[in-house]
C-alpha cells in the first residue's frame, strides 16, 4: 500500500510528497524487537497507525528510504553493516540511526504538542 493522504498531510512538515512516495509493507514477524526495517522504497513495519507514535515510527523509516537512496543499496548495506558490527554503542546511536531517531522524536513531540 501507499502512504495514506491523511499520513502524508501530517509528515509534510518534515518530507516532500516525493519523499513519501513508497510502499508500505505490513509483518507482525520482523526480528529482534525491530519496528521496521527499509528495502529500497519500499518500508516493512510491524504496525502502522495515525498516532504521533505510529508517524514518528513512519518518519523514522522515511529517514532510512533516503540515506539509502543517497548511499545505494551496498552502499547503506556496508554503512549499517560495517557501523553495527565496529562500534560498542546502542543501536540509536549508529551514524544512520542517530538522524532516525532524532527526528522519530521530534515528529512525536511536535504531533503530541498540536494534539
Amino acid at each position: 500500500m501507499k502512504i495514506p493522504q491523511e499520513a502524508k498531510d501530517k509528515l509534510s512538515r518534515w518530507f516532500t510528497e516525493d519523499e513519501m512516495d513508497v510502499h508500505v509493507i505490513f509483518c507482525r514477524w520482523l526480528p529482534f524487537g525491530i519496528g521496521g526495517i527499509i528495502l529500497g522504497r519500499v518500508i516493512i513495519i510491524k504496525k502502522f497507525d495515525l498516532s504521533p507514535a505510529g508517524l514518528g515510527l513512519l518518519g523514522h523509516e522515511l529517514v532510512h528510504v533516503q540515506q539509502y537512496k543517497e548511499l545505494g543499496f551496498w552502499g547503506f548495506l556496508k554503512k549499517y553493516a560495517w557501523d553495527l558490527m565496529s562500534q560498542d554503542i546502542p543501536i540509536a546511536s549508529l551514524p544512520l540511526e542517530k538522524p532516525a531517531y532524532n527526528l522519530q522524536r521530534e515528529i512525536i513531540w511536535e504531533l503530541e504538542e498540536a494534539a
